[in-house]
């Protein structure tokens, strides 16, 4: 198997391992982190590919049909990968194929996972463009407050804990005079919740984190005024 189909498939993986890892996550992990630098046309054909096929993995195989037919993950994937084989080898990062994924279609759940694998400093226009339409039509639903324990919401607490230092991270990465545009939804959907709370919380915690493993000047001496800059626009609402 292609080991770009290989990587696509284990980001379809959910299961988890632990309190908070997926099996997903460590796909996830290593296209952000190398494959992204290593081989960028790569790491977005996985990208586009997982934006396409995802939600049609998902609506092939329900959970409640996975439990009644019995088959083993391998059985699942091998029969997924003979119905879309034309469509799976035809897979190219072209804003042309972007322009073609309904994301009506993606769900919160695919959109946040996209979201984890896009470079945080990314500046790449199809990644820059579905994040905006990722926190223009979740981010209200993400800040609904859930029960730790709701372990079966579509939201859960791993998703949003997840969502709330990735968007921290990648706003830290933006440029000063962009920072209004991209923190506009959450300012629109704005509650004083305990989500709210975790939100700025985790901005403060990613800034920590970025200067203390950053050597480069706009993370030893800039991230603080993105910090500033992040909360003048919440605390004068």
């Amino acid at each position: 198997m292609d080991f770009n189909i290989t990587l696509l498939f284990i980001l379809f993986d959910t299961y988890l391992l632990g309190e908070y890892k997926r099996i997903c996550d460590y796909a996830v992990e290593a296209i952000r982190n190398n494959l992204f630098e290593l081989s960028p046309d790569d790491a977005n054909t996985i990208l586009v590919g997982y934006m396409m096929f995802k939600p049609k993995f998902d609506q092939d195989n329900p959970p409640q049909s996975q439990m009644r037919e019995r088959k083993t993950r391998a059985e699942i994937l091998d029969e997924f990968a003979t119905k879309y084989d034309k469509e799976l080898g035809e897979i190219e990062p072209t804003a042309a194929n972007y322009s073609k994924i309904d994301f009506a279609l993606q769900g919160i759940r695919v959109a946040e996972t996209v979201f984890q694998i896009i470079p945080s400093d990314t500046n790449n226009p199809i990644h820059l463009d579905y994040t905006k339409k990722f926190l223009k039509n979740f981010s209200s639903e993400i800040l609904v407050e859930t029960r730790y324990s709701d372990n079966d919401s579509e939201i859960d607490y791993r998703l949003k804990h997840r969502f709330y230092r990735k968007y921290a991270n990648f706003l830290l990465h933006r440029e000063v005079a962009s920072i209004q545009d991209w923190v506009k939804p959450f300012i629109d959907a704005f509650s004083i919740s305990r989500e709210m709370a975790d939100f700025l919380s985790d901005v403060v915690s990613e800034e920590d984190s970025l200067f203390i493993n950053s050597s480069t000047t706009r993370f030893s001496k800039g991230t603080t005024n993105l910090v500033i800059k992040v909360f003048n626009y919440f605390y004068y609402l």
